[in-house]
């Protein structure tokens, strides 16, 4: 109980836009970074610099790792759908 109830206090802290990033990231067949940021532009109409921002945003929090398109385990556990 107390495990759910830390999760829920940590995805609340993170915006719709980023939980939507971590989403697709566990979901990309881009493995660049680059190419994963044009895709997204595309599907939600908005600026790279904003998707820039909210990448680094979550590699700050360790939900992502640093040289890579791959989420950390802490970000998979926090995604991970409830059975």
């Amino acid at each position: 109980m107390q495990i759910q109830i830390m999760k829920q206090l940590a995805l609340e802290s993170l915006t719709l836009k980023q939980k939507l990033i971590l989403e697709k990231i566990r979901l990309a067949e881009s493995k660049t970074i680059s190419g994963f940021v044009l895709a997204l532009r595309r599907e939600l109409d908005c600026a790279d610099s904003t998707l820039w921002k909210s990448i680094k945003d979550l590699r700050s929090r360790k939900l992502l790792e640093e040289s890579s398109l791959s989420l950390t385990e802490t970000a998979k556990f926090l995604i991970e759908q409830d059975v």
